[in-house]
């Protein structure tokens, strides 16, 4: 707590005053924002009236005598992919992505997710659900890495404090506080925030109130349309147990019972002591016995739980959600009360496009900070102050088949090259001295630039389907040891198998040379193979699996601005166990669309212009794109033209689809 005093972001000696925005909320929505602002280089400060930070999340942990510390989840932790909305594919999707990569420069989420199956028990009964995502180690492996860094001077959290009014201050904010309740103090003591921007991830009812006690000036067209959010109340019951759980692998869902759902928190991974059960109340019962005792609510549970598990319960607790989950979200993923200075309300109760309330979070912080972002760069500018910057800017990897190509790839502002042979056919494994070729170019370019220029090369030792035959893969190996001893930064390839009429990634093939690069400290890349899998998500999870550092795609077509709903759900999925690299028709007019539509920070693109081929006998199908040309000024007009992206999502996307019409998707690896 700041006792008596006002707290403001100060900048470095010689360094100009950052914009400050104070996060009120500790939840989901506000630790996703903290780090999105920072990303921008926003001074934050995050006030939350809980000692730990996670909102809704935070898990219970209890020492059991003799046995260890139990830990608890309060809710299920199901994640998307499916929680993106099909009518607004422009939106950001996915949880799992957590896809703040800029995040003063950390990796974010590692964790796996995995499918979890839910048993359905009804009346009528058992049936299985779709399955869900969930994260191995559930709520607290997910909070562990979604907490900010705290030694960053420019972000502070200010732990078991209430805000109590928001007040104008100048051309800022004054955000009132005191020590919250659960802190235990003197709750008269009062501290201030002051902040140009003024984020509330609170439950929308909370955060009227807020607003309420301060008079805030408000659009009042806005406050309407947030006060129609109502929350549905629940009871959570969490029970510890000596012997073993009689549930099934995953969640249990019930049909027509107090109870809807229940889980054992040691089979998620979240708790080394069980059976740890969590036991979530229908909406229906909870509001029917909210008034009641917590030993009446446990005695009534405890009746319907305990069958769940074979052993003696040695600890339990009752735990009540007024704000669970929200109901007729309005679809605007945010809610503007003041624009100057700005003043936001985010949360799960936005964006009511997104069907997954986690993803309604997740996106609602993505959409305001972005709001906040532009208008604190306004203001900035105006006031002499640090210039909020955008999250780092995507990469452009160029694919090269000469050292000339190479030479004006990075002479044009390439940060990756990719080098392969025949470009005409999606490319080809190259020799090595095209490869020592162009990693010297790359290596002299990077020393005058003071930049590396990292060089990757393609293995692909014919054309057509990628499943390849013992002595093709060993060919494969050969050409990848050459490639990582001559120093190449990584190994892009690709092996997929049929499994009982499924098309799959071949692991049997992939782990080995996963290991080589990984082994020489390199990089490996699973190449467009990938577009030829029906099931994106499996494919996702098994490269994850594999150790894959990356991996191109285009979607579902040839073209990636013609699927960038299906780019933004990989993207999301992805998060930080694997890259997407978003390639097929990336040109200058089409990046910035593609980068805001999909929220890659990774593109590859081939930039040739066909070129009619004189030789008669050349086939139909490839006459038009052999012997194509390589474009330098189309790398350096995207390059430049990244920074500025046109505001209008769809703004300069004509661009040439001759070349790629006719082309399979094997037969396109690389070519953008």
């Amino acid at each position: 707590m700041v006792n008596r005093d006002t707290f403001v972001a100060r900048p470095a000696r010689g360094l100009l005053m950052p914009m400050h925005v104070a996060v009120v909320g500790g939840g989901l929505t506000g630790l996703v924002a903290a780090r999105a602002l920072r990303a921008r280089d926003i001074a934050v400060t995050l006030i939350d009236r809980g000692g730990l930070l996670g909102g809704r999340l935070r898990p219970t942990t209890v020492d059991i005598p003799a046995a260890g510390r139990a830990t608890l989840d309060p809710v299920p932790l199901f994640l998307g992919p499916t929680g993106y909305p099909t009518d607004d594919p422009r939106a950001p999707v996915g949880l799992p992505a957590l896809a703040l990569r800029a995040a003063n420069g950390a990796h974010g989420f590692t964790g796996p997710v995995r499918r979890t199956p839910v048993v359905h028990l009804s009346t009528e009964g058992n049936q299985p659900l779709v399955s869900q995502f969930t994260v191995p180690g559930g709520a607290r492996a997910l909070l562990d890495q979604l907490v900010p860094r705290w030694g960053d001077d420019h972000l502070k959290h200010l732990p078991w404090t209430e805000a109590t009014a928001i007040e104008r201050d100048g051309t800022g904010w004054r955000v009132r506080t005191r020590e919250s309740a659960a802190a235990g103090g003197d709750r008269r003591a009062t501290a201030s925030v002051l902040a140009d921007a003024v984020l509330l991830t609170q439950p929308v009812p909370a955060a009227l109130d807020l607003l309420s006690a301060g008079s805030t000036p408000c659009h009042e067209a806005v406050t309407d349309e947030a006060r129609r959010v109502r929350y549905s109340r629940t009871l959570v019951l969490t029970a510890v147990y000596r012997g073993r759980s009689l549930l099934p692998a995953g969640p249990l869902a019930v049909s027509d019972s107090p109870v809807a759902l229940i889980f054992d928190n040691g089979a998620t991974g979240a708790s080394a002591v069980g059976p740890a059960l969590t036991a979530v109340a229908s909406e229906t019962w909870a509001a029917e016995h909210w008034h009641e005792s917590d030993e009446e609510l446990a005695r009534q549970l405890l009746a319907l739980v305990s069958p769940w598990a074979d052993g003696e319960l040695v600890w339990h607790a009752v735990r009540r959600h007024e704000h669970y989950r929200a109901g007729e979200r309005p679809r605007m993923p945010f809610a503007v009360a003041s624009d100057s200075p700005s003043l936001v309300l985010a949360g799960d109760g936005f964006a009511g496009y997104v069907r997954n309330p986690f993803d309604a979070a997740y996106t609602s912080a993505l959409h305001a900070t972005d709001h906040i972002g532009r208008e604190l760069r306004r203001v900035a500018r105006a006031t002499n102050r640090a210039v909020p910057r955008t999250p780092t800017k995507p990469v452009l990897e160029v694919a090269v088949s000469s050292e000339c190509e190479a030479r004006a790839a990075v002479e044009n502002g390439a940060d990756r090259l990719l080098v392969l042979a025949a470009p005409e056919v999606g490319g080809l494994t190259p020799t090595l001295d095209t490869v020592l070729s162009v990693r010297r170019v790359a290596r002299r370019a990077g020393k005058r630039l003071g930049r590396s220029i990292p060089v990757t090369v393609l293995l692909r030792p014919r054309l057509g389907e990628c499943d390849y035959t013992w002595d093709e893969f060993e060919q494969m190996t050969r050409d990848a040891k050459r490639f990582l001893k001559a120093r190449a930064d990584g190994i892009a390839f690709g092996a997929l198998s049929d499994r009982g009429g499924e098309t799959r990634v071949d692991a049997d093939a992939c782990r080995p040379l996963v290991a080589l690069a990984h082994r020489f400290g390199k990089e490996a890349v699973f190449h467009r193979a990938f577009d030829g899998l029906k099931d994106r998500r499996t494919g996702l999870h098994d490269l994850i699996a594999l150790g894959f550092d990356r991996v191109v795609t285009a979607g579902r077509w040839t073209l990636a601005l013609d699927d960038t709903a299906e780019l933004a759900a990989d993207v999301a999925y992805a998060g930080w166990d694997i890259e997407v690299v978003v390639t097929g028709g990336v040109t200058a007019a089409t990046a910035g669309a593609v980068v805001r539509e999909t929220h890659c920070r990774h593109l590859l693109g081939g930039f040739r212009e066909p070129r009619a081929s004189n030789n008669r006998r050349t086939p139909d199908r490839l006459g038009r794109s052999l012997a194509r040309a390589f474009l330098a000024d189309q790398v350096g007009a995207l390059v430049a033209g990244l920074g500025q992206p046109s505001e209008d999502p769809h703004a300069d996307s004509a661009f040439d689809t001759e070349s790629d019409e006719d082309t399979p998707v094997v037969d396109a690896l690389v070519a953008g």
